[in-house]
């Protein structure tokens, strides 16, 4: 029998799917794309990304939409909205932000973005609806 492509899917790559569609669905106008850190590459493909700027830690999922947020009791005017995804293994452990990941969520954060770690899909839903809140 053979296996289809969603054989292949690992849980977190579930959960990345399952929160895009959401924010294409939910928000169509959003512009939201994934960033493709974590491909398997040849050497010559790894050299070539490398070479074209990607950079390890990014974010699974960034939204670009600028908007104000009050905090404080000041303004604060965020960039965008960067999600980082991991999962829950089945022992309750959770996989955890590399330090190249927390060093880029960060920089983010520094940068006008609000930036976050999530492992679960309603969790996801809460953030990114919080977050545009339109």
């Amino acid at each position: 029998m053979n296996k289809s492509w969603k054989d292949y899917l690992t849980k977190e790559d579930k959960l990345h799917i399952a929160v895009y569609d959401y924010i294409c669905l939910q928000y169509p106008k959003i512009l939201c794309v994934h960033v493709a850190n974590e491909a398997k590459r040849s050497p010559f493909e790894r050299w070539k990304a490398k070479k074209m700027g990607l950079t390890a830690g990014v974010p699974d999922l960034l939204i670009f939409f600028q908007r104000e947020i009050i905090e404080n009791s000041s303004v604060k005017i965020c960039s965008g909205l960067a999600i980082e995804l991991k999962v829950i293994y089945a022992n309750g452990t959770r996989n955890k932000a590399s330090k190249p990941q927390e060093k880029i969520l960060t920089e983010l954060d520094k940068n006008g973005w609000i930036s976050r770690v999530i492992w679960t899909f309603e969790d996801a839903k809460k953030e990114v609806d919080k977050y545009l809140n339109i």
